[in-house]
C-alpha cells in the first residue's frame, strides 16, 4: 500500500489550482480528451480537476476521481453537485497504488502534485498505465524541490530546510526530477516534458504556497536546524520582504506519454 505523507487541506487545494491553472490547462491538452471519452483524475483532492475534465468529456462521457482521503472525496462529490456536472462525474475512497478498475478502462489519466506524497510513485504509475487503453494519454506533473532557490545569505540554513522536507516531510520529494525515469521504467512511449518555472516576489505567497512554517516547524523539533538558525533565517526573509527584495523560483516538471498499442 502506498503510504501519503501530504498535510494540505481543502483550502489550501483551492489556492494552489489558481497558482497552477495554466500548468492545469496545459495537462488537459496533453490528455487529448474527446467528447464521450472516460478520464481519471488520480489524488483528485476536492475535485477541482475532475469538474474541469467533466465539462470536457461532455455529458456522454465520464471524468473520475479517486484519493486515499474521504474527506476530500466528500468535498468533490460537493462541488461537482454546485457546478452541475454530478451526472457524468465518479469519486472513489481507495489506494492510488492499486486502482479499483479494469485493465484499459479510461482513454486517458492524470495525477498532478500527488506523488511526491507516496512512497512508491513507480507503482501508482504502473497502475495508470494498467487502466489506460492502448494509445491512451498518461500525463503526471509534479513539483521539483531540489530546484526551489530563495535568494539571501543564509544558504547554509535555506538547504538544511529544504532538505529536511524533501527527505523528512515528503514521501518521494525527489518524483519531480525523477518523472521521466519512472516513465521510461513503466513502459510508456512518446514521452513529452514540459517545465513551467514558478516565481514570486511575496514572501507571504511563497510561505503559504510551500506551507513554510510547517517545514520550519518540523525541521527545528527534529534538531534538523538549531532554534538560532531558525531565528536568523525568520529575519532574513522578513527584511527582504520588508526591502521590497523577496524572491524565490522553483520548477514544475510535468511528463506525458502514451500507452503503446
Amino acid at each position: 500500500m502506498n503510504n501519503h505523507q501530504g498535510y494540505v487541506n481543502k483550502d489550501y487545494l483551492e489556492n494552489a489550482s489558481l497558482v497552477f491553472k495554466e500548468i492545469k490547462k496545459s495537462s488537459y491538452e496533453k490528455m487529448s480528451i474527446a467528447s464521450g471519452d472516460r478520464v481519471l483524475d488520480v489524488g483528485c483532492g476536492p475535485g477541482i480537476d475532475v469538474a474541469g475534465l467533466a465539462k470536457q468529456v461532455s455529458q456522454n462521457g465520464l471524468a473520475v476521481g479517486i484519493d486515499h482521503d474521504s474527506e476530500m472525496i466528500a468535498e468533490a462529490k460537493t462541488l461537482a453537485g454546485s457546478l452541475g456536472v454530478s451526472e457524468n462525474v465518479e469519486f472513489h475512497v481507495h489506494d492510488v497504488a492499486a486502482l479499483p478498475f479494469d485493465n484499459n478502462y479510461f482513454n486517458s489519466c492524470r495525477s498532478e502534485r500527488v506523488f511526491m506524497h507516496l512512497t512508491d510513485p513507480l507503482t501508482t504509475l504502473k497502475e495508470m498505465y494498467r487502466v489506460t487503453k492502448p494509445k491512451g494519454h498518461i500525463v503526471v506533473t509534479d513539483s521539483d524541490w531540489s530546484s526551489l532557490s530563495i535568494d539571501g545569505h543564509t544558504v547554509d540554513t535555506e538547504m538544511k530546510l529544504f532538505q529536511f522536507h524533501r527527505d523528512e516531510v515528503m514521501a518521494s520529494g525527489y518524483t519531480g526530477r525523477s518523472l521521466f525515469r519512472l516513465f521510461r521504467e513503466a513502459g510508456i512511449s512518446d514521452i513529452q516534458i514540459n517545465i513551467f518555472p514558478l516565481f514570486t516576489t511575496n514572501l507571504g505567497a511563497f510561505s503559504n504556497l510551500v506551507r513554510l512554517q510547517v517545514i520550519e516547524e518540523r525541521a527545528s523539533a527534529a534538531n534538523a536546524i538549531s532554534k538560532d538558525e531558525l531565528a536568523s533565517w525568520r529575519e532574513q526573509l522578513q527584511q527582504a520582504a520588508d526591502d521590497d527584495c523577496f524572491f524565490c523560483s522553483m520548477n514544475i516538471i510535468s511528463v506525458s506519454g502514451i500507452k503503446p498499442g
